[in-house]
């Protein structure tokens, strides 16, 4: 026993007797008994002068104080194991005893090895006890820092997002409003006649229009790519199929000379915002029917192919393609491609997609060549790898 720890006792028991007896019993099995008291103001006053590791406390002891106030007592100024020691076994003082949440409870008379055994299981649940203590004090800790980090940070979005709005009320008022007074006045100055301009001067004021409408269209695009991310968001089942087919409509009133093959899944159904699934397909399609302009009978398609862990969507062409090399530029805002010169745009509808897509939790990438077409492929939901083993590779 000699090379156990020397746990610091305080022994609280007014029989001087079995005091001194417990004294040397406890000292032969490694304890050190710091301090014996008799009463509770005794025993308080011992443990204000060095703090006991464990208390052995008889129940009945000199004084006003009985032991299990005394326990009570010492608990309310710093945390420490008692563990009972009495004669007494009747239930109304075993219901006080139980009360103050003793560590251990001995029952006199007791061998040294019930004291031993109590005493160290004791030991280990207050450690237990205390540890556990600390790790929720560390968790309370690091939940009100979080707290104040996600309201600073909410704080701090907010005024963002007041920036936010408040740049787009500038772009779309106080920047369009003058844009389009440049455009009425060179196509009112190209209507007169009677002013009888230069050809220099027509094309020179036909230029200004184009470069107007262009910027329009781009301050079109950075709003719209801006409400994207603020507009309520909510799932639903939707077919993508239908948008796709409603949008290739419109663009084939729009130029009925083209020749385009459509390719069209049945179905392709989502779980998606309705609008913001729209604007990503209607971006997409118009991408692709832009694209082809130069073929005279062009293809687009749009399908699905639905995997274990994920539904993989792709919108096909057959245009002019690009390289691989500049990928990365694709989905960039204002990012146009060497190959897109000659084609207009403003370089925002990859951009939005790919904002639409991250927003549903996706993920959006493109295969492509030089003169062999394009492929856009978006998923609208995370992956779920559990579900396959291989998974859709990328």
């Amino acid at each position: 026993m000699n090379d156990l720890p020397r746990t610091r006792l305080m022994l609280v028991e007014d029989e001087r007797v079995v005091a001194m007896n417990l004294s040397q019993r406890l000292g032969l099995l490694g304890y050190d008994v710091h301090a014996v008291a008799s009463s509770g103001a005794e025993a308080l006053e011992r443990a204000s002068q060095a703090w006991p590791d464990v208390v052995l406390m008889d129940i009945r002891i000199d004084g006003n104080l009985d032991g299990i106030e005394t326990a009570e007592r010492l608990n309310s100024i710093r945390p420490v194991p008692v563990v009972y020691l009495t004669a007494h076994s009747d239930e109304a003082t075993l219901a006080r005893a139980r009360g103050s949440k003793p560590f251990g409870y001995l029952l006199k008379p007791f061998s040294e090895r019930e004291m031993h055994a109590t005493i160290q299981m004791a030991l280990a649940r207050f450690e237990a006890q205390e540890t556990l203590r600390a790790s929720r004090d560390e968790v309370r800790r690091l939940a009100d820092e979080l707290d104040l980090r996600v309201r600073e940070r909410t704080r701090e979005l907010e005024e963002i997002l007041d920036d936010h709005r408040g740049f787009s009320h500038a772009v779309a008022h106080d920047l369009r409003s003058p844009l389009q007074s440049i455009s009425g006045l060179a196509l009112l100055l190209l209507r007169d006649q009677s002013l009888g301009l230069p050809e220099q001067a027509v094309s020179r004021l036909t230029r200004i229009k184009e470069t107007v409408n262009h910027m329009d269209r781009m301050i079109a695009g950075l709003l719209s790519l801006s409400r994207i991310t603020r507009e309520p968001f909510a799932r639903r089942d939707v077919d993508l199929a239908l948008f796709a087919r409603e949008t290739a409509r419109g663009l084939a009133e729009r130029d009925p000379h083209r020749v385009v093959d459509l390719v069209i899944a049945p179905a392709a159904m989502a779980k998606a915002d309705p609008h913001a699934a729209e604007v990503a397909i209607e971006n997409l399609v118009q991408n692709a029917w832009k694209f082809t302009s130069t073929r005279d009978r062009a293809r687009i398609e749009l399908g699905v192919r639905r995997f274990p862990d994920e539904d993989v969507f792709h919108v096909t062409d057959d245009g002019v393609g690009f390289d691989m090399a500049v990928a990365t530029k694709l989905f960039q805002p204002f990012s146009r491609l060497d190959n897109s010169r000659g084609f207009e745009g403003s370089g925002i509808g990859l951009a939005t997609v790919r904002r639409i897509v991250e927003r549903h939790g996706g993920r959006i990438w493109a295969e492509s060549a030089p003169g062999r077409g394009t492929t856009i492929y978006f998923t609208l939901a995370p992956a779920n790898p559990a579900s396959s083993p291989t998974g859709m590779p990328n």
